[in-house]
């Protein structure tokens, strides 16, 4: 149930990813299937929705 519901937010997350063309227009290149490795936690078919995965703590807050 907790892969479910991260692959959900990964997907509405990415949905939003984009990029400059080099036209003057924005490329959303993230609305496609996402790829999910269960046993390594990470979305294999596009690297930049990897981002979404696991958060950077400040200094002091590790877990």
């Amino acid at each position: 149930m907790t892969e479910t519901v991260l692959m959900g937010n990964l997907a509405i997350r990415s949905y939003m990813l984009r990029k400059d063309d080099g036209k003057g227009n924005m490329d959303f290149f993230a609305r496609k299937k996402l790829l999910w490795d269960g046993e390594n936690m990470r979305i294999t078919n596009m690297e930049e929705a990897n981002q979404f995965v696991t958060r950077t703590y400040r200094k002091g807050w590790e877990v």
